[in-house]
């Protein structure tokens, strides 16, 4: 994905929280500071690892109290707002939006209601995620995804370059994970060639927006057009041209 140069330091940090797992981090993953338009501060949750976070359990409590310190730390910088290193957070969307005092955006896949609402009617939605086998019905409901049926998930393959880099420490290949991505992107459009757009669930994932968009031909949306999204509506980013607001 290509992501501005600029930076506006005139506006208050977009709060981060991240997982305790060791990978590349290239520009386009929102870990990266060089993507965003704008201050981001970081802040690692206790006890985060992998296999805590991508889970299609509910989330215990000490999981939970890991996540909340690190939006509560990250409230006494100066964050308007949050947003998290892992979309399965979605499932516990409601419970971290109750117990943090600024909004958070626990996961991409939150845009998936306005997603549908863009569509055109009988179109359905495309979710790259980084397992299959664990992302689902109960974490869309979380998100408030009305027509979960109309959400097809599918995943890089599980030995892929993706998963193995995150779970296994395996060699980072830029070039490989696109080709799986895209590969895994274009075998769900032929099974399911009402798709209408994509989400990418994981956080890794946007640096391959772009390569995405240009082999299907159609929208996708992830963590970074929802963090550009969400800060701007919680610090009035407008272009400088309108003048004083």
């Amino acid at each position: 994905m290509s992501c501005s140069n600029e930076r506006n330091t005139n506006v208050p940090p977009l709060g981060f929280i991240s997982v305790d797992v060791d990978i590349e981090r290239p520009v386009g993953d929102p870990f990266n500071e060089a993507t965003w338009p704008f201050p981001v501060l970081k802040e690692q949750a206790e006890g985060s690892q992998l296999n805590n976070i991508v889970t299609s359990e509910d989330y215990p409590e000490e999981s939970l109290v890991g996540i909340v310190s690190a939006g509560e730390k990250l409230q006494q910088k100066g964050c308007v707002g949050i947003i998290t290193d892992c979309g399965f957070l979605a499932g516990a969307q409601r419970e971290l939006a109750k117990r943090l005092s600024i909004p958070i955006a626990a996961s991409a896949l939150a845009q998936i209601p306005s997603i549908q609402a863009f569509l055109r009617p009988g179109l359905t939605i495309g979710a790259l995620t980084y397992d299959d086998s664990k992302l689902g019905v109960r974490q869309l409901l979380q998100i408030g995804v009305q027509d979960p049926d109309a959400v097809h998930i599918a995943a890089p393959p599980e030995d892929g370059w993706l998963r193995g880099h995150i779970r296994d420490g395996k060699p980072y290949d830029h070039g490989k994970i696109e080709a799986e991505l895209v590969e895994s992107a274009l075998g769900l459009l032929s099974r399911y060639p009402d798709i209408g757009a994509f989400l990418l669930e994981c956080t890794q994932m946007p640096p391959f927006a772009d390569a995405i968009r240009k082999a299907t031909k159609l929208p996708v949306y992830d963590v970074y057009t929802l963090g550009t999204w969400f800060h701007s509506a919680l610090t009035s980013q407008r272009p400088r041209h309108w003048g004083p607001i």
